[in-house]
């Protein structure tokens, strides 16, 4: 009996040890020990933990970079609006500022804000002079001020009104000096012929942007031209050389090329065939974006085959963001969205879309008049056409000089924009 206790003794603790070899702690010559082995379904198809690691692929990485951008057109800041902002800023508890223009753009400022990009076109110097505006615009830097604060981001000063506020170099440089002290890209002001020559570029997630700005001419332009006056800043008016060794330049330090142009006829929903032969010329020499205003008036969006074969989507004009303007096709803008997508290696515009905007104001008493003899216009604010009301259509200050209804406003957009560009309830 004792013989077969020791013999079942001994057997079990063969069965141990060979258990512990089977587990990959058996020690190999010289000390060192071997990889465990992995056993996949097949038996036969083995592998070590080093060879598994070096051939498992490296998990999928989603290298797709969308930026979202925005434009709109002239902030044109008529006396009537900075009025308003001076009455709301006396009012506002604890505002220290003499104007206070944000809460005209509280209906848009989503919008704004959600763009990575934002432009706007500022159609008044912002000089140290006195305020005034039309004919000879001068807008508090509050007005700046609250277009950076909404989200803008590029802001264009080559407009006709440029030298508004003295005729001079003066305003104009004052205006730079302005947009200085804000974190945006200044477009359009150039203290130099250097200064105008070095390609304004913005970084954005690791794509770079060129932009550059023109205008047909300014209100003082012939005043301008002289190079004593001008004392060396320059005035970047549309000239088919200039257009061409700016883009050239701005495709070799950039990605993309965007180009801003004061252009056009005013009060017509239709560009000129000059327009249309700067586009062309534009488009032909690789330019990606157009971003035109001036017309006060929207104006339609389309691709431009350029002669490479390259597609250039042009905006013709945005027409106003605000303004006191007494027609009813004045105050109906544009806030043109579409996406820079990045994506293996390859940059494109995508998803293109004119959203209609509408600057409203009512008008409540004819009988009271502002200094310059207009009937006083109150109630300044930027809505998305989708959320504007028929409430609001009946109430506004330009019924007085010729009824209107929502589907009047409707009818411009869709008889203007394509509806390849056009927001699905407008379709």
């Amino acid at each position: 009996m004792k013989k077969i206790i020791a013999v079942l003794i001994a057997f079990s603790m063969m069965l141990v040890l060979v258990s512990c070899f089977a587990a990959g702690d058996m020690p190999a010559p010289g000390g060192e020990t071997y990889e465990p082995i992995i056993t996949t379904e097949k038996e036969t198809e083995k592998e070590t933990v080093e060879e598994t690691e070096a051939e498992t692929e490296p998990p999928v990485v989603d290298t797709k970079k969308v930026i979202k951008f925005v434009a709109v057109g002239d902030a044109l800041i008529h006396s009537a609006i900075y009025r308003e902002a001076q009455t709301f800023a006396q009012s506002k508890p604890g505002y220290s500022g003499d104007y206070y223009f944000n809460s005209m753009y509280e209906h848009i400022a989503d919008e704004i804000k959600a763009a990575d990009i934002a432009f706007v076109n500022h159609e008044a110097p912002i000089a140290k002079t006195y305020i005034s505006g039309y004919p000879n615009f001068n807008a508090p830097s509050e007005s700046g001020d609250a277009l950076v604060e909404l989200g803008f981001n590029v802001v264009n000063i080559a407009n006709n009104h440029m030298f508004d506020s003295d005729g001079r170099t003066t305003g104009y440089a004052d205006t730079i000096d302005y947009w200085k002290t804000k974190k945006v890209l200044q477009i359009g002001g150039y203290e130099s012929q250097a200064d105008y020559d070095n390609i304004r570029i913005m970084n954005v997630d690791g794509v770079n942007i060129a932009f550059l700005a023109y205008t047909f001419g300014a209100n003082s332009g012939t005043y301008m031209n002289s190079a004593s006056v001008n004392a060396g800043y320059v005035t970047p008016y549309i000239k088919d050389a200039t257009l061409i060794r700016h883009i050239e330049a701005a495709k070799e330090k950039a990605d993309l090329v965007f180009v801003s142009v004061h252009w056009g006829n005013e009060n017509v929903f239709q560009p000129s065939a000059e327009q249309k032969r700067v586009a062309k010329l534009i488009a032909d020499n690789g330019a990606d974006v157009i971003i035109g205003h001036h017309s006060h008036t929207v104006q339609p969006v389309e691709w431009i085959t350029g002669k490479n074969g390259n597609k250039t989507l042009c905006v013709y004009s945005l027409g106003n963001l605000i303004s006191g303007m007494l027609s009813t096709k004045n105050m109906l803008g544009g806030l043109m969205t579409f996406d820079i997508v990045k994506e293996d290696g390859k940059i494109s515009i995508e998803n293109p879309v004119f959203k209609p905007l509408m600057c409203h104001y009512d008008i409540a008493d004819f009988s009271k008049k502002d200094p310059e003899g207009n009937p006083l216009r109150t109630g300044f604010k930027v809505y998305m056409l989708e959320d504007y009301t028929e409430e609001l259509a009946k109430k506004h200050g330009t019924q007085n000089y010729g009824k209107f209804t929502l589907s009047t406003l409707y009818g411009y957009a869709k008889d203007t924009i394509s509806s390849e560009f056009l927001p699905d309830y407008l379709k």
